[in-house]
């Protein structure tokens, strides 16, 4: 059996002269805070990783402009929200009960994450962390931990289109809007070029810009309900509206059923495949059950009676008089004359001018 333990970290100990190395023993500075600082790198890495910074002492006043990339404890009052975050980005995520939640969260276990934020024009501008800051205003915090990075505007609003789109309770039509918008900004080109910037797959890139062309109905409700469906759905209802051009109506019919019922998001297609049979069984009914037809003379006697049922034609001989074996062979030679007459016109030369 081991009687090794887990090693403990004592540098900072000994830096410190509460404990003394034994002699021969080496100080590790394995555990230490860097004291160089890492380059910025991509705007992925600004809004979404945590690189190790230095953590600058407060003790003396800073200069924020000259500040590239380190963690600071910042007055909450300096913090303001991003220019470049919509107020579209904004519906929906600072409504006071999750706020409360976040700041629940927050007095307990801490600030896990730092903000992130730029120097601009006397004041800190956020990057990441527009529900942090909000949770530390209603608690009454004075200063909160913030990374504070130098961007100019292109690299700031990048950076915050990069962060919202990683939120975990964005939607898919919000990252589509997104998408078109970073597209419509020139951040990026092509789908590949969107993928890249966002750190998804070109397959999801496509699938959500292509929400952005689902019937104008199902847009505005998407506009106020942006969770309504998802990329998934939204392609099936592409291929429905393909297959059925004049059903759109009732596929509009089917996503209302989501948001007024409830209904699955899988059961469009199955809901569109019901409706469209069980409509056409009540048109057929419709158009093959009706009355019978009845035939008279000049003095209105009843001489014959029709009825259609589907595709079977039933002629009844009403008038006593007449013979229902020469009336059938009417019947039969009528109906080979017009089949003569077809064959003809379908097998005549066409003539060139």
């Amino acid at each position: 059996m081991s009687n090794s333990r887990p090693g403990i970290k004592v540098s900072g100990l000994i830096s410190s002269g509460k404990v003394s190395a034994k002699e021969g023993v080496q100080e590790s500075r394995a555990f230490d805070v860097p004291t160089s600082l890492p380059d910025s790198g991509e705007i992925e890495q600004i809004a979404g990783q945590r690189p190790h910074l230095q953590v600058a002492s407060s003790a003396s006043p800073m200069r924020w402009e000259v500040v590239i990339d380190e963690l600071h404890d910042v007055d909450v009052d300096l913090v303001y929200d991003s220019p470049f975050q919509t107020e579209e980005d904004s519906i929906g995520r600072y409504d006071p009960e999750s706020i409360d939640e976040l700041a629940h969260t927050m007095a307990n276990a801490g600030q896990q994450e730092p903000v992130v934020v730029r120097w601009v024009n006397g004041r800190f501008e956020l990057i990441a962390g527009h529900r942090r800051i909000r949770a530390a205003r209603s608690m009454g915090w004075t200063k909160i931990r913030a990374r504070i990075v130098k961007l100019d505007d292109t690299a700031a609003e990048k950076g915050l289109m990069v962060h919202n789109e990683g939120r975990k309770e964005n939607t898919d039509y919000k990252k589509a809007k997104l998408y078109a918008r970073a597209k419509a900004k020139g951040y990026a080109r092509t789908q590949d070029e969107l993928a890249h910037m966002f750190a998804t797959k070109q397959g999801s890139v496509s699938k959500r810009l292509a929400m952005l062309t689902l019937p104008e109905p199902i847009l505005k409700m998407l506009d106020a309900k942006p969770d309504l469906i998802g990329m998934g759905t939204a392609k099936t209802i592409h291929e429905l509206v393909e297959e059925l051009p004049g059903e759109i109506d009732l596929v509009v019919k089917a996503v209302e059923r989501i948001k007024e019922q409830n209904a699955p998001e899988n059961s469009v297609r199955a809901w569109v495949a019901q409706m469209v049979q069980s409509r056409n069984k009540v048109h057929e009914k419709k158009r093959t059950d009706s009355k019978p037809k009845v035939i008279t003379d000049p003095r209105n006697r009843q001489l014959y009676t029709a009825k259609l049922e589907g595709r079977v034609i039933t002629l009844r001989v009403s008038a006593m008089e007449l013979d229902p074996v020469e009336e059938l062979a009417l019947m039969v030679e009528y109906f080979q004359n017009k089949a003569n007459a077809i064959a003809t016109a379908t097998s005549k030369p066409t003539e060139v001018e």
